[in-house]
């Protein structure tokens, strides 16, 4: 479950999923995600993200880093869009919460995120 903000074209608030798939023998993971923004004008969006977790000796903060292709619907314009993603996973907090901040087309459009893994 993903609940951010995006600033930049249109400020919405964005309501979403996405999923966790890791690469067998990779220290991948693919993130797909899909969401809808609440706003002045309503958007949505779609990606394809993968993630690289950054291995660091620390159990409070898990940081990853990661790059994705999407579409989304922002300011009444589809268009197809890059993602650069850096966030982190908070387990001293709860193991399933995460923040991360996403850049879409180079500071066309950002977002800001809090996401839960939901156990499933």
């Amino acid at each position: 479950a993903m609940l951010g903000v995006n600033f930049g074209g249109a400020t919405t608030t964005n309501l979403g999923a996405r999923l966790h798939y890791d690469f067998r023998k990779l220290p991948l993971e693919f993130m797909p995600e899909i969401y809808i923004g609440l706003g002045s004008s309503t958007s949505f969006g779609i990606s394809g993200n993968v993630i690289y977790p950054i291995s660091i000796n620390n159990e409070k903060v898990l940081p990853y880093a990661g790059v994705g292709l999407g579409v989304a619907r922002i300011d009444k314009n589809l268009r197809g869009h890059y993602n650069i993603i850096i966030g982190t996973e908070l387990p001293f907090i709860n193991k399933n919460l995460s923040v991360d901040y996403t850049m879409r087309n180079t500071f066309d459009y950002n977002q800001l995120a809090i996401t839960y893994k939901l156990p499933f």
